[in-house]
C-alpha cells in the first residue's frame, strides 16, 4: 500500500526505491512490524515509521549520490 501512495504523491521512481529499501532491509522490516501489531505495543506504529522514513531517506541519498557520481 505504501509504494502505491508513493507512486501516486510523488514520482513512481520514489516508491520503486522504497520497495527496494523494504526488501533489501526486510530482516528488520518485518521484525518493526512485528513490534508494531504486537498488543503490548496497542497500535503505536512510531517503530514502523522511522524505520520506513529511514529507509526512504537511505534510497534517496544513494539515488542522489550516484547521480552526482555520474553527472
Amino acid at each position: 500500500m505504501s509504494s502505491y501512495y508513493l507512486s501516486m504523491m510523488t514520482h513512481p521512481l520514489v516508491s520503486m526505491l522504497v520497495a527496494s529499501g523494504c526488501w533489501n532491509r526486510r530482516k528488520d522490516y518485518y521484525w518493526k512490524l512485528k513490534i508494531t501489531n504486537d498488543i503490548r505495543d496497542r497500535g503505536d506504529h512510531t517503530y514502523f515509521v522511522i524505520m520506513f522514513l529511514d529507509i526512504l531517506k537511505g534510497q534517496m541519498k544513494d539515488m542522489l549520490d550516484t547521480e552526482k557520481e555520474y553527472a
